[in-house]
């Protein structure tokens, strides 16, 4: 069951204007808020950019059970280089590759020469 309907209602608008902002028929608005039809993936994100809401809190799925919580153990720094990371090319990320490849060994191989000095 959408909240059409009672998300429009909370803002004190008529079906006739929405239908309007959403460039829809108003017989098209109201099939939806009586559950007589279903809006189309590209009109849920319409109307949940409208109102301001998830897609799932606009077909009612706020209390749904499976959902896992992600963290993001990530520091500030560690963060950075992800998202600087996100914005190259394929090559750029291949290169950045190779240097971490390359500096990981040497450091490790720094690392396992101490233990035998």
């Amino acid at each position: 069951m959408l909240k059409i309907a009672e998300l429009r209602k909370e803002i004190g608008l008529k079906q006739m204007d929405l239908a309007k902002s959403l460039n829809i028929s108003v017989k098209k608005l109201g099939a939806w808020e009586q559950n007589r039809a279903e809006p189309n993936i590209l009109d849920l994100i319409k109307l949940s950019d409208f109102f301001g809401v998830s897609i799932d809190e606009l077909v009612n799925r706020t209390n749904v059970v499976g959902i896992v919580e992600v963290k993001n153990d990530l520091s500030e720094e560690e963060n950075s280089l992800v998202q600087s990371f996100r914005k190259m090319n394929s090559a750029e990320k291949a290169v950045l590759n190779g240097y971490a490849e390359m500096i990981t060994k040497t450091h490790k191989g720094e690392v396992e020469n101490k233990k035998f000095n």
